[in-house]
């Protein structure tokens, strides 16, 4: 009695596609066993298929880490080479505009004593 009302609760709200009536009461059905013998080589088929794979994540993650290590390495030396270039570009200004100043001042120094 019990069964037939939620059997037909769980179809008439359109679970009947989702969910067989012998995955909800296994023991009323006696399909356990054979349910999980079924489970079991689902299982091992699926656990065979990721041993193949489980070998590999190891070595995945080693290059992975190393590439991204070499990359970030890479990456501080551009920045490193970039600021020293840039630094140097500001100090060749600098000593342009510091030889200008002097330049002027000289030209000015001369221009006060001829008066």
């Amino acid at each position: 009695m019990l069964h037939t009302r939620l059997t037909t609760r769980l179809s008439n709200a359109g679970y009947s596609r989702l969910y067989r009536h012998h995955e909800i009461f296994p023991r009323l059905f006696g399909t356990q066993s054979r349910r999980l013998s079924q489970e079991q080589q689902e299982q091992s088929s699926y656990r065979s298929g990721m041993a193949a794979y489980r070998s590999l994540v190891r070595p995945f993650a080693k290059v992975f880490l190393m590439a991204l290590f070499t990359y970030q390495v890479l990456y501080w030396g551009w920045l490193k080479l970039e600021s020293y270039e840039m630094k140097a570009t500001r100090n060749e200004e600098l000593k342009k505009l510091e030889e200008e100043a002097r330049r002027l001042a000289a030209l000015s120094n001369k221009a006060e004593e001829k008066k």
